[in-house]
C-alpha cells in the first residue's frame, strides 16, 4: 500500500483564521491523527481559503461541514457535501483515504458544495386503484396518471383532480407527454399518450380542466408495455412534425414509431367512434382516429418493457432479453446493442451527463454509457433496493441525481457519486409502481396503494 503520512501538529494558522482544532474538529486534537487538506468550491458564496491545513482524519461530513460554517462564520449553518477524487465521502476521511490508498504526502483536495435537501411532502392524490404511470409538467406544476382502473386523470398542484377519462379497455401501463411548442419547457403539454394492456395507445388533447381523446393506435400484437415522446429539453431542435411523434414497446418484441398528426395515420384506416366525456363534464362530442404505426422496429427477441426518445435521431429500448438498444429513428436501424446481466425495467436518458440509468429485475440500478463501443459499458451498479426497481427518472437539473422507485415500496434518491442514496422515501405502504422528476423540481411517485406522491425537491417548492 502507498505511505501514509500523519501530521500531529494542531495549531497551523491561516491568514485571519483560527487554528483547525476549534473549527469543529471535536475532542482533544492532540491526540488525533491529521491530515493537510485543500478546500475548494465553485459556489463563490461559500469559498473559503484555498490555503491547506491540518483536520483530524476522524472528520465525517457534518465534521467537515463545521469547519467549513466556522470559516465562513456562518450564522446559520449550511449543510455541505464533500467531493474527494470525485466520489462523496460516507465514511471518515481516515476510512476513505485507506480504502482509495490514497497517499497524504501532499495535501488532500477536497471540493465541498451546499448539500441537496431532503425532499419534502407536499400532495397526496388517492386513486381507486394502482398507479401504474404518471408524467408530470412544471407549468402549473399538473401531472397526468394512468391506472389500473383503466382510466387517465390529470390533477394540479393542490393534489386535485381536474379531469379523468375513460377509453382504455385494460390496464393503463404507461404515459407521456407531448408538445409541439418549440419551448415545451414553459408551453403546457398538448397531448398525453397512453400505453395499455389492451394492445393500443391513446392521445388525449389536454386542457386546463379536461382530457379528450381523439386518437387510438392500433399495431402491437400483445401488451403495449412503453411509450416515450421527445423531452422538452429536445423539441427545440427537432422539427416540427417530430415533437407530435411518439414511440411505443411492447410484448409483441417490437418498437413502434407513431404520429398524433392527422395526415400521419400510418397504415391505418380511420374508424371513428364517439369520443368520451371527461369527468369534469367539459369534453366534446368529438370523432376519434384510428392510426397505424410509421415505422417499426425489431431486433428484441423477448417482450420490450421500456423506450426512451432523448434526441431527435436517437432511441433506447429495453426489455426481458437484457438488452440496451439504441436506434437511428429516421432509418429504423439498431445502431447498437448492449447485453447485461439481468432483465431491464425501465431506462432514463440524462441529456446532462449522456448516461442512461435502468431500473432492474435484481433490484439494481445501472448506469450505462451508451457512447461506449467496447470495454465496459455498465459503469455503476447501484443496490439499496429490496426487490424490483421498477422505474428511474433523471432530474433535469443536474447531471449526477436521479430518482428510482422500487417493489420494495421505497422512492429514492441518488448522487451517482455516491453507491448509497441521499435519500429513501417510505410513504407508499405498497409497490411503488413509477416515478417522475417533473422540471427538477418535483418528484411524483405512484403504486400499488393507489397514491401518487409529490415531494418538493428546492426549498421553494418545499415548502408551497
Amino acid at each position: 500500500p502507498p505511505p501514509t503520512h500523519t501530521h500531529t501538529h494542531t495549531t497551523a494558522k491561516m491568514s485571519g483564521v483560527g487554528s483547525s482544532s476549534a473549527a469543529g474538529g471535536g475532542g482533544d486534537a492532540a491526540d488525533e491523527r491529521q491530515v493537510l487538506v485543500k478546500f475548494t468550491t465553485a459556489q463563490a458564496k461559500h469559498r473559503v481559503t484555498e490555503l491547506p491545513f491540518n483536520v483530524p482524519m476522524s472528520l465525517r461530513r457534518y465534521g467537515l461541514s463545521e469547519v467549513v460554517n466556522h470559516l465562513l462564520s456562518s450564522a446559520a449553518p449550511v449543510p455541505f457535501e464533500f467531493l474527494i477524487q470525485g466520489e462523496l465521502l460516507r465514511s471518515s476521511v481516515e476510512e476513505f483515504l485507506l480504502a482509495k490508498r490514497i497517499s497524504t504526502e501532499e495535501a488532500l483536495e477536497i471540493e465541498y458544495f451546499e448539500a441537496f435537501p431532503p425532499p419534502v411532502p407536499r400532495s397526496g392524490f388517492k386513486h381507486d386503484d394502482w398507479v401504474s404511470c404518471v408524467a408530470g409538467h412544471a407549468r402549473g406544476p399538473l401531472f397526468v396518471t394512468g391506472c389500473y382502473d383503466r382510466k387517465v386523470y390529470l390533477w394540479n398542484g393542490s393534489g386535485e383532480c381536474v379531469a379523468a377519462a375513460a377509453g382504455h379497455e385494460d390496464v393503463v401501463k404507461d404515459i407521456c407527454l407531448l408538445a409541439p411548442e418549440e419551448d415545451a419547457a414553459a408551453a403546457p403539454p398538448a397531448y398525453a399518450v397512453t400505453a395499455s394492456a389492451d394492445e393500443t395507445l391513446r392521445a388525449w388533447r389536454l386542457g386546463d380542466s379536461s382530457a379528450a381523446e381523439t386518437c387510438i393506435f392500433r399495431g402491437h400484437e400483445g401488451t403495449v408495455t412503453a411509450v416515450a415522446g421527445l423531452p422538452a429539453a429536445a423539441t427545440a431542435e427537432a422539427p416540427q412534425r417530430q415533437r407530435l411523434h411518439f414511440l411505443s414497446g411492447g410484448w409483441d418484441c417490437t418498437v413502434r414509431l407513431w404520429s398524433v398528426r392527422e395526415g400521419e395515420q400510418g397504415d391505418a384506416e380511420e374508424e371513428p367512434v364517439p369520443a368520451k366525456r371527461t369527468r369534469s363534464g367539459k369534453g366534446k362530442e368529438a370523432a376519434v382516429r384510428t392510426h397505424g404505426p410509421l415505422a417499426l422496429y425489431t431486433g428484441h427477441t423477448q417482450p420490450v418493457t421500456t423506450v426512451v426518445w432523448p434526441a431527435a435521431t436517437t432511441a433506447f429500448s429495453g426489455g426481458m432479453d437484457r438488452c440496451l438498444r439504441e436506434w437511428d429513428v429516421e432509418s429504423g436501424v439498431n445502431t447498437s446493442s448492449l447485453n447485461g446481466p439481468k432483465v431491464i425495467l425501465r431506462l432514463a436518458y440524462s441529456a446532462l451527463s449522456g448516461l442512461v440509468a435502468s431500473g432492474n429485475a435484481d433490484g439494481a440500478v445501472r448506469l450505462w454509457d451508451p457512447r461506449v463501443r467496447d470495454g465496459v459499458v455498465v459503469k455503476l451498479a447501484l443496490s439499496s433496493h429490496k426487490g424490483w426497481v421498477s422505474s428511474v427518472a433523471w432530474s433535469t437539473k443536474s447531471s449526477h441525481q436521479l430518482v428510482s422507485g422500487g417493489y420494495d415500496g421505497t422512492a429514492k434518491v441518488w448522487d451517482v457519486r455516491s453507491k448509497l442514496p441521499l435519500f429513501t422515501l417510505s410513504d407508499h405502504t405498497d409497490k411503488v409502481l413509477c416515478v417522475d422528476w417533473a422540471a427538477g423540481d418535483y418528484i411524483a411517485s405512484g403504486g400499488a396503494d393507489g397514491k401518487l406522491l409529490i415531494h418538493g425537491t428546492t426549498p421553494d417548492r418545499a415548502a408551497a
